[in-house]
């Protein structure tokens, strides 16, 4: 199987199409890894013991850093993706998590996995940022719009790799007029850029294409879905049933396995199955529903547990005054 500057000769079309998606998916898996791993980690005696007994507040601050390291890795690749290309980014978001997990597995103090945390997060913040945009530059037309693998076109002298590349993820000759009109779409586009400064604050006027509108929703959907607590639920599944429904360790692990195959499950019925501004909706309308359940049960828990105080309270003010 011989391998070139532009990929393996004999994978092209479906094929390739097909390995090229399972590399994104697993860039992925490893994000969704780290958090159902670390969510059994956080309950284990052993690591619990290994770390000095950490406090509720150190252990969740040091589940924390991980994400923020994942903020500054994502913010760096948006610098370096487009002077180093898009695998080239990946291949060094990969070696730094790779080197974050093996500080992350040879820890023995709180520090230094303090430390593995973030470097972890770096490494997949490089990869949960750059993936998708990978993906979408090689998928057809119908399915991404005009995305097709633009950066070769654009930093090499002539077109003609990024050409090959085309016509290899389209399983056509290089010149059939499907590649020659998707290759000569990224040239227009990449002329029109060129024409054109943009700067950070264009995000945030209209510019005739409503452009701050489109960021704002952007980012609003992003951070709404972070500030429904979903990530306290996926690190923390384990600790919630084993401290508030006094389940064993080994079934609390289980049932938090069963949570995160399950948003697997969901994710991929819905994706395409639902439009997706129904489904926001409806899973909006669900989250609200489950807040307001649990306020109604927290105020009940608390109002119950209020009045067994109260009534010890009385108990043994009666006992004292008996005594007296």
């Amino acid at each position: 199987m011989l391998v070139s500057k532009v990929g393996v000769h004999r994978l092209r079309g479906v094929a390739l199409m097909a390995v090229i998606t399972s590399v994104c998916s697993a860039g992925f898996c490893l994000f969704g890894y780290d958090q159902g791993v670390m969510s059994g980690v956080v309950v284990s005696q052993y690591w619990l013991k290994t770390m000095g007994n950490p406090s509720t507040i150190m252990v969740s601050t040091i589940t924390a850093v991980y994400d923020i390291g994942a903020v500054v890795g994502a913010i760096a690749a948006a610098f370096t993706s487009e002077p180093l290309g898009r695998k080239r980014t990946l291949i060094f978001g990969t070696i730094v998590l790779l080197v974050g997990t093996i500080l992350m597995g040879t820890c023995a103090e709180r520090i230094q996995m303090m430390i593995a945390r973030v470097v972890t997060g770096i490494g997949i913040g490089y990869i949960t940022s750059v993936t998708p945009v990978y993906q979408s530059e090689i998928t057809l037309p119908e399915h991404r719009g005009w995305l097709t693998p633009r950066w070769l076109i654009r930093h090499d002298p002539t077109p003609t790799r990024g050409v090959t590349v085309l016509a290899k993820l389209r399983d056509l000759p290089e010149e059939h007029p499907i590649v020659q009109r998707e290759a000569q779409d990224i040239i227009n586009a990449i002329e029109l850029e060129s024409k054109e400064e943009g700067s950070w604050g264009d995000l945030f006027r209209s510019n005739g294409i409503m452009a701050h509108k489109r960021f704002y929703l952007a980012l609003g959907i992003q951070f709404m879905q972070q500030m429904t607590g979903i990530c306290i639920v996926t690190y923390y599944t384990p600790t919630l049933f084993q401290v508030s429904l006094h389940m064993s360790q080994q079934m609390s692990l289980f049932l938090g396995c069963w949570v995160q195959t399950w948003y697997f499950i969901a994710s991929l019925v819905t994706t395409d199955g639902v439009v997706r501004r129904l489904r926001i909706e409806k899973r909006a309308q669900a989250e609200v529903a489950a807040r307001e359940q649990g306020s109604i049960k927290g105020v009940a828990e608390r109002s119950e547990t209020t009045s067994l105080e109260k009534e010890k309270a009385s108990e043994e003010r009666v006992e004292s005054a008996v005594r007296h």
